[in-house]
């Protein structure tokens, strides 16, 4: 009877590591997948408040509003949730063409510079990091990033 137990500790001691590696690895990779889709949305609902066609709660268009396009990424998720660092406001003149202004953080663009037909484009650039020790061997500073573009219809 002691032998049966002394093997079955054994056995529980070589079994339970690789159970436990397994089950936090694909707690890591469930968790890559949620900050990987929280980017997108946020890039899309920043993209969808800022070629909204009204004024922002400060007055200013949400079209040339950065910080608020910024904070509309920034609010949308609880995981994954970009950094407002992370998030680059920019505009150009449509498909083919390169962007002609980019909005820094703390400001706002210029309306008069952006007329209708001009696309806003809103990029996340961000890192993933995993915070399991053996998943990052696979999961360890993946670089996640999202772009997207709308056509601004201002009048």
């Amino acid at each position: 009877m002691t032998r049966e137990r002394g093997a079955v500790l054994a056995e529980f001691g070589i079994v339970i590591p690789i159970l436990l590696l397994v089950v936090f690895t694909l707690f890591e990779f469930g968790r890559f997948t949620i900050t990987t889709t929280s980017v997108s949305s946020a890039v899309r609902d920043a993209t969808r408040y800022g070629i909204a066609v009204a004024d922002g709660d400060n007055g200013v268009p949400r079209y040339v509003d950065c910080d608020a396009i910024r904070a509309a990424a920034a609010g949308t998720s609880l995981f994954g949730r970009p950094d407002p660092a992370d998030v680059t406001v920019a505009y150009d003149h449509g498909p083919g063409t390169a962007e002609f202004m980019t909005c820094p953080a703390g400001a706002t663009a210029s309306p008069s510079s952006v007329v209708t037909g001009d696309r806003i484009v809103v990029r996340i650039d961000s890192v993933f990091s995993s915070i399991v020790p053996f998943a990052s061997i696979f999961l360890d500073d993946i670089d996640l990033s999202a772009e997207g573009k709308r056509t601004i219809v201002k009048d």
